[in-house]
C-alpha cells in the first residue's frame, strides 16, 4: 500500500480489497493492492521481486535499495502464502497477497 501511495499518479484512486477465498481445500484471505503507476511494462514485471532492483526511476525518499517487495514475497512465503503481481501497460498494476487464514 505504501508503494501505492507513493508511485501512483496524483489525481488516480488506489483500490484497496479483501475476502475469503477457499482454494485446494484451504482457507486463505485474498488482499488486492490496485494502483495506476506509471511504470508498468511486461518486459519489467518478471523482476519486481528481484533484491537490489529498483524498477522506477524516481527517487521517493532518497531510498532506491529495491529490497522491500523481495522481503515481502519471502515473509508471506515462510508463513506459507504468496504474493503475485500482475501489470497492463497504461492500465495499472494489482498486488495479490494470500495468507493463510489460520
Amino acid at each position: 500500500m505504501d508503494n501505492a501511495v507513493k508511485f501512483t499518479l496524483p489525481g488516480t484512486r488506489i483500490r484497496l480489497e479483501a475476502a475469503p477465498v477457499n482454494e485446494s481445500g484451504r482457507e486463505w484471505v485474498c488482499i488486492r493492492v490496485r494502483d495506476r503507476r506509471p511504470w508498468n511494462s511486461a518486459d519489467q514485471l518478471p523482476h519486481l521481486f528481484d533484491s537490489f532492483r529498483q524498477l522506477d526511476a524516481r527517487d521517493a525518499d532518497g531510498w532506491r535499495h529495491g529490497i522491500g517487495a523481495a522481503l515481502a514475497r519471502q515473509l508471506i512465503g515462510a508463513m506459507d502464502g504468496r504474493l503475485t503481481a500482475e501489470s497492463e501497460m497504461g492500465r495499472g498494476t494489482t498486488f495479490s497477497l494470500l495468507p493463510p487464514a489460520a
